[in-house]
């Protein structure tokens, strides 16, 4: 926040609405997966970044701080297959039938809101595929909770071996 519009909310306003979240410490399970979010996050973007060495940032045409976008879509598409335990979406099944997402994928997109009081049957799945500055890595990642993020991890480093 920046300390020139501080000056700007009126003193109550700020001495009984902002004030108090500068002293109450939040629980140990949000700083743990808050954690958990950040070194997952870290971990991933480090392994594809050296799967995939960035050059030019395709959107911005100079270096990318983060990683470049064939990173970015072989990372995404990854998280995907993880969510689905490694069962592609785009090919049919053995009966004919259209693939389709998994119990475990379905669940962990329950955990968005606008999924919170859904049945399972009707939970709405988005294709969140190419979302500008990584979103739905992000989005995904956040919906994980810290055990998740680790299996992913380790799906990911396992992925990265055998391909």
């Amino acid at each position: 926040m920046n300390t020139a519009s501080i000056h700007t909310i009126p003193i109550d306003v700020f001495r009984d609405y902002v004030m108090p979240y500068t002293y109450c410490p939040q629980s140990t399970s949000l700083c743990e997966d808050i954690r958990s979010y950040h070194n997952t996050m870290t971990t991933v973007i480090d392994l594809y970044r050296s799967l995939y060495p960035y050059d030019v940032d395709v959107i911005g045409g100079g270096t990318s701080d983060i990683y470049d976008e064939a990173a970015k879509i072989w990372l995404s598409n990854d998280i995907n297959r993880y969510l689905n335990k490694n069962r592609a979406l785009l090919l049919e099944a053995e009966d004919g039938a259209s693939a389709s997402y998994i119990e475990f994928y379905m669940r962990v997109y329950q955990r968005l809101y606008m999924n919170h009081d859904r049945e399972l049957n009707a939970v709405w799945t988005p294709h969140w595929a190419g979302l500008p500055f990584n979103g739905d890595i992000k989005i995904a990642i956040g919906l994980l909770n810290p055990t998740e993020r680790l299996d992913l991890e380790e799906f990911l480093r396992w992925q990265r071996e055998i391909d």
